[in-house]
């Protein structure tokens, strides 16, 4: 093993307690590009809530079979707080009884999505049009059945609803309640879930026991920025240290939590 292998073997194995004690200035300078690489990891702050009393009523709406043509049927059956809100199962049952075709979408994170589209072919254009779609003629509307039941029906189960209106007044003032007004809330709703912190994101923030030293090491070897300790001729400093970028868009998955922001 050449002396450039011998150093790599040891910035990528020893902990990092060790290489700040035991390393040469090169070794040290190469965890500061440890701390910058980790850097770009760090997640983003959580998002703000613009109504508090909207997303209140979107959670209500949300747990509520009432909004369901079936009145048996809640977003909540497809969408555990637990799981991620989503389901272990491949495929999800509608309000008809009948598997629908693919298996319901997690819901944590959606906020940072952006403007959309969402669902799984990208066929709603916003998370209001997604709700909207859902109970008039998707999953939650027994279109499989012979007897549909009406929006309208539904849209007078919410109103006729004290507690409901009441909500209503206070998160949208002077709106109609209504299928559209429904949708706003359940929105508002979904863009609050925010995933709680994963072990890597403990890790980021600077609790080294979080993760184990094998997965800091396939942070090393598999992060798009990677380290790259190289000797140069003589002369020169001994060892240099550089950074070999290969920049991708980050994909992390977090804990299921199901935490709102405020």
């Amino acid at each position: 093993m050449g002396i450039r292998e011998r150093i790599i073997a040891v910035a990528i194995t020893l902990p990092l307690w060790v290489l700040l004690l035991t390393a040469p200035p090169t070794l040290v300078a190469a965890q500061g590009e440890m701390a910058r690489m980790k850097s770009d990891y760090r997640r983003p702050p959580p998002s703000t809530v613009d109504s508090q009393v909207l997303v209140d009523l979107g959670r209500d709406l949300f747990f509520d079979p009432q909004i369901s043509a079936s009145g048996k049927t809640a977003c909540a059956s497809c969408h555990f707080p637990e799981l991620g809100w989503t389901v272990t199962d491949a495929r999800s049952r509608n309000d008809s009884g009948k598997l629908t075709s693919r298996k319901s979408q997690p819901l944590i994170g959606l906020r940072h999505a952006g403007k959309g589209p969402f669902g799984w072919d990208g066929r709603n254009p916003s998370l209001e049009a997604q709700a909207k779609s859902s109970i008039a003629t998707g999953s939650m509307s027994m279109r499989d059945t012979a007897t549909p039941v009406k929006v309208e029906v539904i849209e007078e189960r919410v109103r006729s609803n004290a507690a409901y209106a009441a909500k209503f007044e206070v998160a949208l003032p002077g709106t109609p309640i209504n299928i559209d007004s429904v949708a706003r809330a359940l929105a508002a709703f979904e863009r609050a879930l925010e995933p709680g912190p994963a072990a890597f994101d403990r890790w980021i923030e600077g609790d080294e026991s979080a993760i184990s030293e094998q997965a800091k090491r396939g942070f090393v070897l598999s992060t798009p920025k990677r380290l790259a300790l190289s000797a140069t001729p003589a002369g020169d400093s001994p060892t240099t240290v550089s950074m070999i970028s290969a920049r991708r868009p980050r994909i992390a998955v977090a804990e299921p939590s199901s935490r709102t922001t405020h």
